[in-house]
C-alpha cells in the first residue's frame, strides 16, 4: 500500500494477533488486544496475556469491525481487517505488552476501510472543535461510530427521558458542562441557526438522534423545523424515539415518505413498573404502542427497538413473546434487539439500583461496542436470546435484526447484524 499521510485518532478496536506459520507457536495461539490511536500508517496496540516465546515479528493483525464498514452492509458480515505489522517501541506491562506498529501489506479494500474509519473520526473531531468555539450549543452534523457510522444530529444536549442506562446522553451532557459551566438547565436545546448557513448537506442518511430523543418535549419543535427545512432539499432520515411524534410531523414524514429510511419506537418490555424505574420520563407503553400505529400511515419502514435488553428483567421467553406480539399488533414490520452494555460511573450507578441488582451481576464479559469497550452479558447468552427473538419474530412475519456496532464479536448468525433498513437502498436500485 502506498505511504499515507500520518493522522492519528483515538478509537478502541478489538483485535487478534495471529502467529505466522514461521512462528514457533501454533497458529491456534491467538493473542487478543485493543488498537488505540489509529492512523493511516499504524497505531498502538495493547496486548494481554502474551504466551511465553510469542514473537511479534511473526504475526498478523486482525481487527474486528462492525458490518457498517462492509461494502455491502446488507450481507450482515463483520469486516475483518488483516495486516502484517512492523513493530516499534514495545513496552511490557505486567502480563501484557503495549506496542506501536506500522501497517504493511494492506490490500486495497482494507486500506479503503482504514481510510473510512479515520476520515469519519476526524470529521467528528472537527465538528466538535467547531462546536466548542461557540457561545452556546449549536446544531451540527457528524458521523457516529456507535450509530452504524451514520451522519447524526442531536436537537438537545442531554435528554429529558433520563433513562437510567443511557451513557450517550450523560457523556454528551458532561462534555458540554466542562466547556460551558454557566449552562445549568439541562437538557439544553441547540441553536438551529447554523442549519441555514450550510451550503451542502450529507447525501447519506442522517440519524435522529444518537444522544437524545428527537421528540422529547424540548426537542420536538426543533425536530419539526429541521425536517421541514431538510426534507424538501432531498435529505434522507432514519428516526428512533421513545416519545410521541406530533400529528403535524407524522403528516410531514408522510409527504416525504420516500426519504424516510425507517422510523422506530423504543419498546423493550410491557412491564410499566420496569419502565418507570429504567425510563422514568418516557411515555407509558400504551401511549408508545398507539403512536407506533400512527407510524404505519407514513408509508415507510416501521419498526420497534428492543434496546437495551436487561438480563433476567427483559429476556425471559414469556416477556419476549408478549412484547413481540404487542409490537406486531401495533403494525411494526421490523424489530431490532440489543443487550445492555455499560461502563464507568454509569455502570456503578446501575449496580447501586436495587431493581437492577440481579441483572447487573450478569454483565461479566468485556464487550466491544464500535469505538470503545464496555461490560455486557456473555456473547453466548446474546446468541441464544437473539436466536429466540428471531424465531418469535418470524412467526409473526416480523424481520429481526441486531446491532453489530454494539458487539463486534457477533458473526453470521442467521439474521442481519445491522439494525438499519438496508432494503431501502435495494428498493431504490
Amino acid at each position: 500500500m502506498e505511504k499515507r499521510k500520518h493522522s492519528r485518532v483515538k478509537i478502541i478496536l478489538p483485535t487478534e494477533v495471529i502467529p505466522h506459520n514461521k512462528s514457533p507457536l501454533s497458529s491456534s495461539e491467538i493473542v487478543k488486544g485493543e488498537v488505540t490511536d489509529l492512523s493511516e500508517s499504524g497505531a498502538r496496540l495493547a496486548l494481554t496475556h502474551l504466551p511465553e516465546g510469542f514473537d511479534l515479528s511473526f504475526a498478523t493483525l486482525s481487527i474486528n469491525l462492525s458490518p457498517c464498514y462492509s461494502e455491502d452492509p446488507n450481507k450482515a458480515s463483520p469486516v475483518e481487517f488483516f495486516s502484517e505489522m512492523r513493530w516499534v517501541k514495545p513496552t511490557t506491562r505486567g502480563k501484557g505488552r503495549e506496542c506501536g506498529f506500522r501497517f504493511i501489506g494492506i490490500e486495497r479494500e482494507e486500506g479503503a476501510v482504514l481510510d473510512k474509519i479515520i476520515r469519519s473520526e476526524k470529521e467528528k473531531i472537527r465538528a466538535l472543535d467547531a462546536l466548542y468555539s461557540t457561545e452556546k450549543p449549536q446544531m451540527d452534523i457528524h458521523r457516529e461510530a456507535h450509530s452504524c457510522n451514520m451522519y447524526s444530529i442531536d436537537l438537545t444536549v442531554g435528554c429529558e427521558h433520563s433513562c437510567i442506562y443511557c451513557h450517550f446522553a450523560e457523556h454528551n451532557k458532561s462534555n458540554w458542562q466542562k466547556k460551558y459551566p454557566h449552562l445549568k438547565d439541562f437538557p439544553v436545546p441547540v441553536d438551529l441557526s447554523p442549519l441555514y448557513d450550510m451550503k451542502k448537506f450529507p447525501e447519506e442518511v442522517i440519524y435522529l438522534c444518537p444522544s437524545s430523543d428527537p421528540f422529547a418535549p424540548k426537542a420536538k419543535e426543533l425536530t419539526h423545523e429541521l425536517l421541514s427545512y431538510l426534507l424538501p432539499r432531498g435529505a434522507i432520515f432514519t428516526i428512533s424515539t421513545k416519545a410521541i411524534v406530533p400529528d403535524k410531523t407524522i403528516e410531514l414524514l408522510k409527504k416525504y415518505s420516500r426519504q424516510i429510511e425507517a422510523i422506530a419506537m423504543g419498546i423493550t418490555n410491557l412491564d410499566e413498573e420496569r419502565n418507570r424505574v429504567l425510563e422514568p420520563n418516557c411515555p407509558n407503553i400504551r401511549e408508545r404502542l398507539e403512536n407506533l400505529k400512527k407510524f404505519t400511515k407514513i408509508g415507510c419502514c416501521v419498526g420497534a427497538r428492543m434496546d437495551p435488553i436487561f438480563p433476567i428483567i427483559d429476556d425471559s421467553e414469556e416477556s419476549l413473546r408478549r412484547t413481540v406480539r404487542a409490537i406486531y399488533e401495533a403494525g411494526a414490520k421490523v424489530l431490532a434487539g440489543t443487550y445492555i452494555f455499560s461502563f464507568g460511573d454509569l455502570l456503578k450507578n446501575m449496580r447501586r439500583e436495587p431493581f437492577l441488582k440481579k441483572s447487573m451481576k450478569c454483565l461479566t464479559e468485556r464487550s466491544y461496542p464500535m469505538g470503545g469497550k464496555a461490560l455486557s452479558v456473555p456473547v453466548e447468552r446474546k446468541k441464544r436470546t437473539y436466536n429466540l427473538l428471531n424465531e418469535i419474530c418470524a412467526s409473526y412475519g416480523i424481520r429481526f435484526r441486531t446491532c453489530g456496532c454494539k458487539d463486534t464479536q457477533l458473526r453470521d448468525e442467521g439474521y442481519p447484524l445491522i439494525c438499519r433498513n438496508m432494503d431501502f437502498y435495494t428498493d431504490k436500485q
